[in-house]
């Protein structure tokens, strides 16, 4: 079948194997890469833990939410500014905490849309 977009894909599980799961991964990535172009970001491995994945952290008005990325979607950050581990600080959020900054800012945003029939 095909849609407005292309051809319907089927859908994809994390079951479907690595490749399937990676392909998620990607595809988050590229939101991310979207937020850290749009807010002040920056990006570095900076997690002690972690040492071997790079962490992107973005600083909205509401707050911040960072993301580690795989090695195969570091890529996707070229444009981010690197720093050194020390060089930011984390404040603590929790993945929960990170995805109600993100709704809020959505809703923020939405709202400055509504009231600006152009988009911005």
């Amino acid at each position: 079948m095909t849609t407005l977009h292309g051809p319907k894909a089927e859908p994809v599980s994390i079951y479907d194997g690595p490749e399937a799961l990676a392909a998620l991964y990607r595809e988050r990535a590229h939101l991310v890469a979207h937020l850290a172009a749009y807010y002040p970001a920056v990006a570095g491995y900076t997690d002690p833990v972690a040492v071997d994945w790079l962490v992107v952290t973005v600083e909205m008005p509401e707050g911040q939410a960072a993301w580690h990325i795989s090695k195969a979607d570091v890529d996707l950050f070229d444009h981010v500014p690197r720093v050194d581990p020390g060089g930011v600080t984390w404040d603590g959020h929790t993945t929960a905490e990170k995805y109600q900054r993100i709704v809020a800012g959505t809703h923020r945003l939405a709202m400055r849309r509504a009231q600006n029939e152009e988009g911005w």
